[in-house]
């Protein structure tokens, strides 16, 4: 009785593994081809940004250190600013 489920198991896998590939192959190849390009097109859109970051020596998406205000400019902020 073992064997006879084994082998049906077996059966079953090796009738659906070719169904399982076909809509595996409709579901990336389409997928792929928009996929591919669209990232692509990103890659070449970030490469100015990384070049300029590598010249400046700043890491990607790093802003520059902001400065407090040199005066107050409401009460609220001249309240936290005397402390």
């Amino acid at each position: 009785m073992q064997k006879r489920f084994i082998f049906g198991a077996l059966a079953v896998a090796v009738l659906l593994t070719p169904v399982v590939l076909t809509i595996g192959a409709f579901v990336l190849i389409p997928l792929s081809l928009v996929v591919f390009p669209v990232l692509l097109v990103f890659g070449v859109a970030a490469l100015p940004a990384l070049l300029v970051s590598a010249i400046s020596g700043a890491e990607p998406g790093a802003q520059e250190p902001t400065r407090p205000a040199s005066r107050p400019r409401s009460p609220s902020d001249a309240i936290a600013y005397s402390r």
